[in-house]
């Protein structure tokens, strides 16, 4: 009886996260949609190759979660490197992630979002960030936790001089959905630039 209703918590559990994950999709693609702007090749397929790794990183969440046998929490770092290497290889890009987390688990549905917003960053570090091919490609990920509270480092390491001003008013699709899963987590997001753009963002994992 007892193994009876743990199954069914459990198919609950999975049902529901499916819910949300559709509904997220959904939102996603609402909101690429109102982007478009022309039915260029290229601007069309930028667009399903942005949507297919926003969809991959709900899923590679969902993957780590059911590997680790843990419907509830997730690796930060495992699940990062999982994300670095997507993207690299979608873009054929060579950009250097190094990650610091010593051992943290994130609930489920706040690595959802965490997840959401180091795409976003990756993808805008790799096209935009690193100008000069000369240049060391690097990004520094880190994951610290204090009690219920995590702070989340992003540091993309390039000498390109950015309005900082412009990124956080900026109407790109990108940083929308940043602002957008900020508030849904009721997160806080600072930006300075010093040896490159370093992004604080801190958030509750309890």
């Amino acid at each position: 009886m007892k193994k009876k209703r743990k199954d069914t918590n459990v198919q609950k559990e999975i049902d529901h996260r499916i819910k949300n994950n559709l509904n997220i999709i959904s939102s996603i693609l609402g909101l690429q949609i109102s982007s478009l702007q022309d039915g260029s090749i290229y601007q069309t397929t930028d667009i399903l190759k942005k949507s297919k790794l926003r969809i991959d990183t709900l899923a590679i969440v969902h993957d780590a979660s059911n590997k680790s046998n843990n419907l509830k929490n997730v690796d930060f770092k495992k699940y990062v490197e999982q994300l670095c290497n997507l993207i690299n290889s979608a873009y054929s890009s060579d950009i250097r992630v190094e990650i610091e987390a010593n051992q943290i688990d994130i609930e489920l549905d706040t690595m959802l979002k965490v997840g959401m917003i180091i795409n976003e960053l990756l993808i805008n570090s790799l096209k935009y960030a690193f100008f000069y091919k000369e240049n060391e490609k690097k990004i520094l990920i880190t994951l610290k936790k204090d009690e219920d509270n995590c702070l989340l480092t992003y540091f993309e390491k390039s000498d390109k001089l950015v309005d900082i001003a412009k990124i956080e008013q900026s109407k790109a699709l990108g940083m929308r959905l940043i602002i957008l899963t900020l508030k849904q987590m009721k997160a806080h997001m600072h930006i300075i630039q010093d040896g490159g753009l370093i992004f604080t963002i801190r958030f509750d994992c309890k």
